[in-house]
């Protein structure tokens, strides 16, 4: 997965771990096994990777074999799986390091039921709770305060790991109908992608959507959209944030809070890949 092999690379390079960058990128695509790196097989798909330097390892989502990989930076080993329940698709790592936060889109047709989900893992105790949804999740971010911010279809939620508690923050419908421009009638009142990253300091969290673009000042608990229309598609797959998060790049265009700042000319699709966190 093109995305994937874009966040592993921005990850690992800011813990300065060449060596682990090589390694992973051949470990998420074995295509390119050939050319660049150690082959790591994590026996999978991987759909969402976090970073955590304290510990010295990456935690990657592996989307069809329903684990969680911890994979080595140092030497690019799978060190263990955490198994967890099915299709885990995002991931995010508590600011005290404490917290693993998992989500589930087992949003599965009739007859079958739905599987919506997170897992909370507590990485001191290896404890785990999982924790069912109303609607699939699409991405997960946690804010300084301790509290992941969980995007779904249909809703903004709070999920408190220390309480087990999920809150909810608005519905993408409202912050729909309060975006600029405004919307169309028929304007859906649903999503269904989404990418979202947390800035370096921890005070805000930025998301693109399929039809909005979005943030989150975890200080005040302000959440506010922008509606857009991009061709070629702007994303979801690719946004990143600075440390202070004074802008945010999303699919190849550049913003603030007043709006476009910078975006590259003639942009094609093969732009909108991958996702990163810069800290």
């Amino acid at each position: 997965m093109k995305s994937n092999l874009f966040r592993a690379a921005n990850l690992l390079a800011q813990a300065g771990t060449w060596f682990g960058v090589a390694i992973l990128l051949a470990a998420l695509s074995p295509a390119l096994a050939g050319t660049f790196g150690k082959v790591v097989s994590i026996g999978g798909q991987g759909a969402d990777l976090a970073l955590d330097e304290s510990r010295g390892v990456l935690y990657v989502a592996n989307f069809t074999a329903n684990r969680i990989e911890v994979v080595s930076i140092a030497d690019g080993s799978v060190q263990t799986s955490l198994n967890v329940a099915s299709q885990p698709s995002s991931l995010a790592l508590s600011p005290d390091r404490r917290f693993l936060v998992v989500t589930h889109f087992g949003n599965f047709a009739a007859p079958n039921a739905p599987r919506n989900a997170l897992t909370l893992i507590d990485l001191t105790t290896s404890g785990r709770q999982t924790f069912a949804l109303a609607l699939p999740p699409l991405g997960v971010a946690f804010g300084n305060d301790g509290l992941a911010l969980v995007v779904t279809t249909g809703e903004f939620l709070l999920f408190d790991p220390v309480l087990g508690t999920v809150q909810a923050l608005d519905t993408v419908a409202n912050v729909s109908a309060k975006t600029l421009p405004q919307p169309a009638n028929n304007y859906p009142p649903q999503i269904v992608a989404a990418s979202i990253v947390a800035s370096g300091d921890g005070r805000r969290i930025f998301g693109v959507t399929d039809t909005i673009l979005f943030t989150y000042e975890v200080d005040g608990r302000r959440l506010w959209g922008t509606g857009y229309t991009s061709s070629p598609p702007l994303g979801p797959r690719a946004i990143s944030a600075p440390a202070d998060g004074s802008y945010y790049l999303a699919g190849w265009a550049m913003f603030d809070n007043r709006g476009l700042l910078a975006q590259f000319p003639d942009p094609a699709g093969t732009l909108n890949v991958g996702r990163s966190e810069e800290h």
